[in-house]
């Protein structure tokens, strides 16, 4: 018996084993998020987004917002993924000798460096300086991802 496979099924499963498909998920979720935000429908949006929801029940359970939630759950584990990406890298794959990975090194160090000493700048040519600092929390990552 001979099972004929539909031609969008493949493609659809195809494309969703390639490197790139979670990239493309992520930048189509922010765009449609980016597109919500700033269109009629943005205070069902930022309604929704405020939202608390119960994990479990009792007085114990944790009880957040979707906000919440997203920012310390979904990005938790999405920050675990990429360590744990970037650790197979380095053990097996293409960051294993230092010679592939002094071109990464390099860029992050850079991204913490370049920031600072920007900041450094402008705080001495400043008359009133800013005594607080803003700390990244390496939403570049989620957003760069899809590059590579």
């Amino acid at each position: 018996m001979v099972v004929h496979r539909n031609s969008q099924s493949i493609s659809f499963q195809e494309f969703f084993e390639t490197e790139a498909a979670a990239g493309v998920v992520l930048v189509g979720c922010a765009c449609a998020a980016l597109a919500l935000a700033n269109s009629g429908a943005a205070a069902t949006y930022h309604h929704l987004l405020d939202a608390t929801i119960r994990l479990g029940a009792g007085e114990h359970a944790p009880a957040l917002t979707a906000h919440q939630w997203i920012n310390d759950g979904l990005m938790a584990i999405f920050f675990l993924l990429v360590g744990l990406e970037v650790k197979r890298e380095v053990l097996a794959g293409e960051l294993s000798s230092p010679r592939q990975a002094a071109l990464p090194i390099a860029a992050a160090i850079g991204g913490m460096v370049v920031p600072a000493a920007m900041w450094t700048n402008v705080q001495q040519e400043a008359e009133r300086p800013l005594l607080q600092v803003r700390v990244d929390d390496a939403d570049e990552i989620f957003g760069c991802a899809p590059a590579f």
